[in-house]
């Protein structure tokens, strides 16, 4: 019984590795163009800084701080400066439910949350944060009719890797392929779109 269990195991997790980098190559297509210079990255996150302190002295508490809070926590999260991330994300979480409630940034932000817990998380106890986290996300993004988005395939990619790692196969599986269906989705709009375009284009030639 247990080399079957350690069998069924083996089998998912190859099956969740062949499907993650497939659906990793499926985001690519929706995602926008990254800046990839460090130096222009560099650039960016000082502009980032110096806005956030003129939202904090002209502005205080407005959406515009909060939003400059977010991206200046993901800024941090991605030189892994843990604390400081935590401490932005947080209080840009807490101004945009104040502030804008259910709304479209508020969902980004408990996503940037969760991503850093799960990835720059210390020990289990953090790790599990991110469950809140991420649901309270997907659940938002869903109840703005936003189900179809692009901006949800992560979210729910990145919870199902949770789930991986905490060997909680079939939910899992379950929100990797609904990220997947979002996805192809997502790109056979973009397709039919890009074509509708070129027949438009063509109306006119």
């Amino acid at each position: 019984m247990k080399a079957e269990k350690k069998e069924i195991k083996r089998s998912t997790k190859r099956s969740w590795r062949r499907r993650n980098k497939f659906i990793q190559r499926i985001i690519l297509n929706l995602k926008q163009s990254v800046v990839r210079d460090p130096k222009e990255n560099e650039r960016r996150e000082q502009e980032t800084e110096t806005a956030l302190e003129v939202c904090r002295e002209k502005l205080g508490e407005h959406p515009e701080t909060a939003a400059t809070l977010l991206f200046s926590g993901i800024n941090a999260k991605r030189r892994k400066e843990r604390s400081e991330a935590e401490q932005k994300l947080t209080e840009a979480l807490e101004l945009f439910k104040k502030l804008l409630g259910k709304h479209f940034m508020t969902a980004e932000c408990l996503k940037a949350i969760a991503d850093l817990y799960f990835f720059l998380g210390r020990g289990e106890a953090e790790l599990d944060k991110c469950l809140a986290y991420y649901a309270e996300a997907i659940e938002m993004f869903e109840d703005l009719g936003m189900s179809g988005s692009k901006e949800i395939v992560l979210t729910l990619k990145n919870f199902g890797s949770y789930h991986m790692r905490k060997d909680n196969f079939s939910e899992a599986m379950s929100l990797l392929t609904k990220a997947e269906r979002v996805a192809e989705a997502r790109i056979r709009k973009g397709s039919q779109m890009e074509s509708l375009d070129k027949d438009r284009i063509g109306l006119f030639a």
